[in-house]
């Protein structure tokens, strides 16, 4: 999730709270940033907030919360709740374990396909037969 907050100050110290709420449920706090400053209207200074759920999160829709919190000021400083309404699309989250798993297929179709070089054999004989009527063409012309 990345964001751009705005301050009236020349720069400021922040942290932000993310939380979750399941399709209208309860808010639940799933990830706290490191310290960043912000530099009072600057699109410099976003910030990116990554994270996995890797468990206990079912399938559906969520709304995300960010708290904007200052270092050196008590409470919440800027709330921003997004989710399908204000955002346009749908927040649909779930955890590592309703991923599909990434499965290797392997097709033995009876066929060896060998690589070496930047030309394939039908290209190297059509190269011989230029260079061998470019090389006939010029020793008459000289």
């Amino acid at each position: 999730m990345t964001f751009d907050a705005d301050v009236n100050t020349d720069v400021e110290t922040v942290y932000v709270k993310l939380y979750l709420s399941y399709e209208g449920g309860d808010w639940y706090q799933y990830a706290t940033s490191d310290l960043f400053e912000i530099y009072f209207d600057s699109v410099d200074d976003t910030y990116e907030v990554i994270s996995e759920l890797i468990d206990g999160y079912q399938p559906g829709h969520y709304e995300v919360m960010i708290e904007l919190h200052s270092l050196y000021h008590s409470g919440v400083v800027a709330t921003r709740i997004l989710d399908s309404f204000s955002s346009g699309v749908d927040i649909a989250l779930e955890d590592l374990q309703h991923d599909e798993s990434f499965r290797e297929v392997y097709i033995d179709d009876g066929y060896t396909y060998g690589h070496s070089g930047s030309f394939s054999l039908a290209g190297l004989v059509m190269l011989g037969l230029l260079l061998g009527v470019k090389l006939r063409f010029l020793r008459h012309k000289v």
